[in-house]
């Protein structure tokens, strides 16, 4: 056999990365079951075996702290990447020396959650998306949220700038606040204002003036 030949035999067992499906996922690690099976030299295929504990990767930075992470199910499609030292000993603590001598080996591989089939594609804008919710950032330097409901936990909240609402607003106390609403400028609205729980009117209710004559509100 040539040396180009004993190359190409040798490469025939380097396994560098593979689509996937999960099979099951769980605290971060997943059994995945590579989609794609190795051609034997007489035509035979030869299917590859599921692998377990695989190690799931997502984006992470500043010790954890930052992060960004997707819900993962069984059927979801992954990019299996595979190590080139054996992943034992760190799957455990982390940061070791293996003490096996494997190289680019089925059983050590990392897992990344790969698009597949991803739906529509949004071709202008960055865009995240779950269900039916979506946001997304324009070139223009716009954000635009779409969702059913959006929660802000936040101790105090700054809004430079001019607020357009279309809707109801509704503020209440909570956390310490006195829920009061407090104005710098000037409050203009055209339509009534209504106080102690709608029963008095801006432009309606009364007044008695001290000679017993009842005033109304200006419309």
């Amino acid at each position: 056999m040539n040396s180009e030949k004993q190359i190409h035999a040798a490469l025939l067992d380097v396994l560098t990365a593979l689509p996937g499906k999960i099979v099951a996922y769980s605290g971060g690690r997943a059994t995945v079951q590579p989609t794609l099976g190795k051609r034997l030299a007489n035509g035979e295929a030869l299917p590859a075996p599921q692998i377990f504990n695989v190690p799931m990767v997502f984006p992470t930075g500043m010790g954890g702290k930052a992060k960004i992470s997707v819900p993962l199910a069984a059927g979801d499609p992954v990019m299996l990447v595979f190590s080139s030292r054996g992943l034992d000993e760190w799957k455990v603590t982390g940061d070791a020396t293996p003490e096996t001598l494997r190289t680019f080996d089925l059983t050590d591989a990392f897992a990344v959650p790969f698009g597949g089939h991803i739906g529509e594609y949004d071709a202008e804008n960055v865009s995240m998306a779950f269900g039916d919710a979506s946001f997304k950032i324009t070139p223009k330097g716009e954000m635009v949220i779409t969702c059913q409901k959006m929660t802000v936990n936040a101790p105090a909240t700054a809004w430079n700038g001019v607020m357009d609402m279309v809707g109801g607003l509704s503020v209440k106390a909570g956390n310490g606040g006195d829920g009061a609403a407090k104005f710098g400028g000037n409050v203009e609205t055209s339509a009534d204002v209504k106080a102690g729980g709608g029963n008095v009117s801006l432009l309606n209710h009364t007044h008695t003036a001290p000679s017993g004559e009842t005033t109304t509100g200006h419309g």
